[in-house]
């Protein structure tokens, strides 16, 4: 990490192990960072909505996934898409 602190993969790759160990917090963390690089990455997006809903971040989680369903929408994703329809739909009304 401190060869590339600018780097959005190790960025995301570093969000994506602190996922698996249950840190939500140092995962979007790391995630906002590498949005910041590369806005329109849908799974970035999508780990942080994820995040959220893990904090129990319902309002938070809710935009997330809507988000990164338009952009599995626009980038032609359709599983990827339905996939997050239901990570959306397990948040429940």
């Amino acid at each position: 990490m401190e060869q590339s602190p600018e780097n959005e993969l190790y960025r995301f790759s570093l969000a994506k192990a602190y996922f698996d160990a249950g840190n939500w917090t140092e995962c979007i963390e790391q995630l906002e960072l590498a949005l910041s690089k590369k806005a329109d990455w849908m799974a970035a997006v999508t780990l942080l909505a994820r995040s959220h809903q893990a904090l129990g971040h319902v309002s938070e989680a809710r935009n997330f996934y809507s988000r990164a369903i338009e952009l599995a929408t626009i980038q032609g994703h359709e599983t990827a898409r339905e996939e997050i329809t239901a990570f959306m739909q397990s948040l429940g009304d």
